[in-house]
């Protein structure tokens, strides 16, 4: 009983830091999603840009963001 009371502490114990780590690990999957995007949109010719409706200055507003700015 003693033994499951002490596993069942720790393993509680755990759970925040596990939360905070998926939460690290999810946020800059984003971030390194978001700067692959923008060099993707920054790589685009100007026909490719017109015809999803940006002009070179929103390619260039895009690209002048921090990573972590959605």
């Amino acid at each position: 009983m003693m033994a499951f009371l002490t596993q069942r502490s720790r393993s509680a114990h755990r759970q925040p830091r596990q939360d905070l780590l998926t939460r690290i690990v999810d946020w800059l999957a984003g971030a390194r999603e978001r700067s692959r995007q923008r060099r993707a949109l920054a790589a685009l010719s100007e026909d490719q840009l017109r015809d999803i409706g940006l002009s070179r200055s929103d390619v260039a507003a895009e690209g002048t963001k921090p990573f972590w700015r959605a």
